[in-house]
């Protein structure tokens, strides 16, 4: 729900790339089959980084600290929504994160000149690692996973979701209306707010099932209370 509600913002950050990609378009089998190799590099990325992420997250539950992450995870997604702040200019104010996005950019401006299958594979791939606030939402959740195969399939499910929506702007980038866009996008803070309340109810640890189930300390399962 987070990859396919929130992909209205991927036409922002994502669209433009999409709509660059080096593909066929002399029919439309050959242009879906271009845009699934670069959406394929695309959640090979993601999945990488939701297992990196996942075995922290894994970490932080060997040492009992499910519910600080929860409660803080929560707490900052809220600020977030309420004060959104780009996450590309952070880049750009620290210097070593800033090299890291003009060679990711450079990567990416190098494999659109091409046309392969590798260079839209790469694209994808390379694209998966820019800065994003949606990606970055999504990845609280993998860490909140507190298992590592979890947290990759997290972050794999979080970009099929993404999917409707970027074959469509890669095949027909003219079908949505800027209006009705803008009023989705308007939405999504209240949606972040949703799920940071959902995050802090979880680490309050008040034994509700699936809202804040009991957590086993040092473990990421988690048991009910039958009284």
């Amino acid at each position: 729900m987070i990859g396919f509600l929130g992909s209205l913002h991927c036409i922002g950050m994502c669209g433009p790339i999409a709509l660059a990609l080096p593909l066929d378009r002399s029919n439309l089998s050959k242009q879906i089959t271009g845009i699934g190799i670069y959406n394929s590099g695309r959640l090979l990325t993601y999945s990488l980084i939701g297992l990196l992420l996942g075995l922290f997250g894994k970490s932080l539950s060997l040492f009992g600290l499910q519910q600080y992450f929860s409660i803080g995870m929560g707490t900052i997604i809220i600020i977030g929504a309420l004060l959104p702040y780009s996450i590309e200019r952070i880049f750009n104010l620290t210097p070593f994160l800033s090299k890291i996005l003009s060679q990711l950019k450079l990567k990416l401006g190098l494999h659109l000149k091409k046309h392969s299958t590798s260079s839209l594979f790469a694209i994808g791939f390379f694209n998966g690692f820019l800065p994003c606030g949606l990606v970055y939402f999504a990845v609280i959740g993998a860490i909140g996973s507190f298992d590592t195969l979890q947290g990759a399939l997290f972050m794999l499910v979080f970009g099929l979701g993404t999917l409707p929506m970027m074959f469509a702007v890669a095949i027909s980038p003219g079908f949505i209306i800027v209006t009705w866009r803008n009023r989705v996008k308007r939405i999504l803070p209240f949606f972040s707010i949703l799920i940071g309340v959902l995050f802090i109810l979880r680490g309050l640890n008040l034994g509700v099932p699936y809202i804040s189930p009991k957590l086993l300390p040092g473990s990421n399962n988690t048991v009910e209370c039958h009284e």
